[in-house]
Protein backbone atom coordinates (compact mmCIF):
# COMPACT_ATOMS: atom_id res chain seq x y z
CA UNK A 1 0.00 0.00 0.00
CA UNK A 2 2.88 2.20 1.02
CA UNK A 3 4.53 1.85 -2.46
CA UNK A 4 1.21 2.06 -4.48
CA UNK A 5 0.32 5.60 -2.55
CA UNK A 6 3.87 6.94 -3.10
CA UNK A 7 3.70 6.04 -6.70
CA UNK A 8 0.58 7.98 -6.73
CA UNK A 9 1.72 11.02 -5.07
CA UNK A 10 4.70 10.68 -7.48
CA UNK A 11 2.54 11.50 -10.69
CA UNK A 12 1.67 14.83 -8.80
CA UNK A 13 5.41 15.35 -7.63
CA UNK A 14 4.76 14.94 -4.26
CA UNK A 15 7.97 13.03 -2.71
CA UNK A 16 7.56 12.27 1.00
CA UNK A 17 10.20 10.82 2.67
CA UNK A 18 8.43 8.76 5.41
CA UNK A 19 5.65 6.15 5.68
CA UNK A 20 3.02 9.31 7.99
CA UNK A 21 4.31 11.95 5.38
CA UNK A 22 2.73 9.54 2.39
CA UNK A 23 -0.61 8.96 4.37
CA UNK A 24 -0.97 12.35 5.24
CA UNK A 25 -0.09 13.33 1.63
CA UNK A 26 -2.27 10.86 0.17
CA UNK A 27 -4.84 12.63 2.34
CA UNK A 28 -4.20 15.67 1.61
CA UNK A 29 -3.96 15.26 -2.16
CA UNK A 30 -5.33 12.51 -3.71
CA UNK A 31 -8.88 12.17 -1.16
CA UNK A 32 -8.95 15.93 -1.04
CA UNK A 33 -9.25 16.22 -5.08
CA UNK A 34 -11.51 12.78 -4.48
CA UNK A 35 -9.75 10.55 -6.93
CA UNK A 36 -10.23 7.85 -4.54
CA UNK A 37 -13.13 7.31 -2.22
CA UNK A 38 -12.07 8.04 1.69
CA UNK A 39 -11.96 4.62 2.64
CA UNK A 40 -9.02 4.29 0.59
CA UNK A 41 -7.61 6.44 2.87
CA UNK A 42 -8.83 5.15 6.34
CA UNK A 43 -7.34 1.51 4.80
CA UNK A 44 -3.92 3.21 4.21
CA UNK A 45 -3.89 4.90 7.74
CA UNK A 46 -5.20 1.49 9.49
CA UNK A 47 -2.52 -0.65 8.10
CA UNK A 48 -0.31 2.02 9.17
CA UNK A 49 -0.83 2.33 12.15
CA UNK A 50 -1.44 -1.97 12.55
CA UNK A 51 1.71 -2.00 11.11
CA UNK A 52 3.77 0.64 13.56
CA UNK A 53 1.66 -0.93 16.50
CA UNK A 54 3.86 -4.47 15.68
CA UNK A 55 6.97 -2.78 14.42
CA UNK A 56 7.43 -0.37 17.34
CA UNK A 57 5.31 -0.91 20.20
CA UNK A 58 6.61 -4.57 22.96
CA UNK A 59 3.75 -7.21 22.82
CA UNK A 60 1.82 -6.12 20.20
CA UNK A 61 0.74 -9.17 18.17
CA UNK A 62 -1.84 -9.48 15.14
CA UNK A 63 -4.77 -11.56 15.34
CA UNK A 64 -4.75 -14.24 12.12
CA UNK A 65 -8.08 -11.91 11.36
CA UNK A 66 -6.60 -8.51 11.22
CA UNK A 67 -3.50 -9.86 8.89
CA UNK A 68 -6.61 -11.49 6.74
CA UNK A 69 -8.54 -7.98 6.88
CA UNK A 70 -5.27 -5.86 6.32
CA UNK A 71 -4.30 -8.16 2.73
CA UNK A 72 -7.80 -7.49 1.81
CA UNK A 73 -7.76 -3.80 2.10
CA UNK A 74 -4.28 -3.66 0.35
CA UNK A 75 -5.23 -6.15 -2.74
CA UNK A 76 -8.28 -3.63 -3.10
CA UNK A 77 -6.20 -0.04 -2.34
CA UNK A 78 -3.19 -1.28 -4.68
CA UNK A 79 -6.20 -1.89 -7.45
CA UNK A 80 -7.52 1.36 -6.79
CA UNK A 81 -4.37 3.13 -7.32
CA UNK A 82 -3.32 1.43 -10.02
CA UNK A 83 -6.61 2.12 -12.22
CA UNK A 84 -6.16 5.99 -10.61
CA UNK A 85 -2.71 5.94 -11.88
CA UNK A 86 -2.95 4.52 -15.39
CA UNK A 87 -5.75 7.32 -16.00
CA UNK A 88 -3.42 9.99 -15.30
CA UNK A 89 -0.57 8.79 -17.18
CA UNK A 90 -2.80 7.95 -19.80
CA UNK A 91 -3.91 11.70 -19.62
CA UNK A 92 -0.37 12.79 -19.33
CA UNK A 93 0.90 11.51 -22.07
CA UNK A 94 -2.27 12.48 -24.31
CA UNK A 95 -1.40 15.74 -24.64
Amino acid sequence: MFHAARALLYLYGIQPRTHEGVVREFSRIIIEEKLVDKKFGRSLRQVFEMRESSDYRVGVILEEEDAKDALEKAKEFVEQVKKVSEKIIAEKFSQ
